[in-house]
């Protein structure tokens, strides 16, 4: 059964690790690995924040914090994000006591 244009896409965002970098993390602890990911995830928001300001001078930062979380959240679901206008993240509220 030949595979389907989605399952090709999901292969083709596949990254091979270096065999190098295998050796590195294996040596870490858990709470090292840890450490490193979450490293990462904070440099993936807090790029995805400096684009999203730059494109929408006009967002306020909780604005923009709730964009980055949303992006950054649906991808990891591996969805696809439409983008937001402007009215969207105006209207959007806070639920009361969730801060």
């Amino acid at each position: 059964m030949p595979l389907s244009e989605s399952q090709i896409r999901a292969i083709e965002r596949i990254e091979i690790m270096d065999d190098a970098m295998v050796q590195v993390l294996r040596s870490k602890s858990p709470a090292e690995r840890f450490a490193i990911a979450a490293g990462m995830w904070r440099s993936a928001r807090d790029m995805i924040r400096c684009m999203l300001r730059a494109e929408h001078p006009e967002w306020t930062d909780e604005s923009v914090n709730r964009e980055a979380a949303r992006r950054l959240l649906l991808h990891g679901a591996g969805a696809n994000i439409p983008q937001m206008s402007n009215a969207e993240v105006r209207d959007q509220t806070l639920p009361t006591g969730s801060q």
